[in-house]
Formats: C-alpha cells, structure tokens, sequence
C-alpha cells in the first residue's frame, strides 16, 4: 500500500462531535437493529439497515459452509471496529497510518454448543494482533493504541457482562 490509508471525512467527524458535544446529557443513545432469519439448513441471512449477509456452520457441524460463522462475525466485528478507530483517532491527531490490519483468534468448544459437555459455548480466550505501519514515533502509537482500546464499543462489550434479555413467541402467540 503506497502512502496513507483512507481516512475519514475529518470535517464531518467533526462537525459530528460538534453536534454531540452540544447535545450534552440530551443526547440518545444509538439503537442498533438487526434482522435474522434461518433461510435454509444452518444457513442464516442478516439484515442490517441496506446490508445483507449470510452465516452458516461449516459442513464438519453439519452447515453447507456458505458464509462464517456467528462466533467468526464476531471477531470480524471486533476487528473493524479498532480499525476503525484506529482511522479516526489518528486522522483527528495528526498521524499518518500506511496500515492497519489485525488478526483475531478465538477459542471455542464445539462440544458444549453440542450438548455434550457442561463447558462454556461461547468464546474463550479471544486474542488479537494488531499490525500498524506509520511513520509516527512508537509513543504516539502507544497513546493510539491505548485510546482505541479504551474506547471501542465492541472490545468494551466483550470485556464486561452485558445485560441480555429475549423473548419467545410460537405462531404469533407470545410463551411465557
């Protein structure tokens, strides 16, 4: 990669910061929606606001391997969204990113998620490897690190218990 990465419109990040700045304690939060419907076999498709995208199990847990895996959008999410910040905290500071690029592993037992084990479903021991190219000294890159990992919304949602609550209807009929 030559140069810069792209970085984002920074009149527009701030003129956004600006407007939340301004509407203090009056500001409401984002809600974010997102759509799921099990289309075929394993095979799920996600809607979110114009975007669509597909998930599936890979064929070893019986899916048809036709897009990844829940627990792999996750660390996918993760992922883009320090990029991300990575792109807005160094343009609204004045430092230059070649690149950035990170690699994410999460460990899970398929076995639990099978109901054959009392283990943990979810993901255990997520890690990740950030690699940046800059011309920036190393404590500038340090202070972005930090401040990106600080403020991530999805590194802050993984890291602490979150309040998750659903609810189940059965043809149209909401279960208690």
């Amino acid at each position: 990669m030559d140069g810069d990465i792209a970085t984002p419109n920074v009149v527009a990040l701030k003129a956004a910061i600006d407007a939340y700045k301004e509407e203090g304690s009056k500001a409401t939060p984002e809600i974010f929606e997102v759509r799921t419907a099990l289309s075929a076999g394993m095979k799920s498709q996600a809607i979110v606001r114009s975007f669509s995208f597909a998930m599936d199990e890979p064929k070893k847990l019986g899916g048809r391997d036709r897009g990844p895996q829940p627990a792999e959008v996750v660390l996918a999410a993760l992922g883009a969204c320090m990029e991300i910040l990575y792109s807005l905290y160094a343009s609204l500071q004045g430092i230059s990113l070649e690149d950035v690029s990170i690699v994410l592993h999460g460990h899970h037992d398929a076995r639990a998620m099978l109901n054959l084990t009392d283990g943990s479903p979810g993901l255990d021991d997520v890690r990740f490897d950030t690699v940046i190219r800059s011309t920036a000294s190393e404590e500038d890159i340090r202070k972005l690190r930090d401040l990106v990992e600080h403020r991530s919304p999805i590194l802050d949602t993984l890291r602490r218990p979150v309040s998750v609550t659903g609810t189940l209807s059965l043809n149209g009929q909401p279960l208690v």
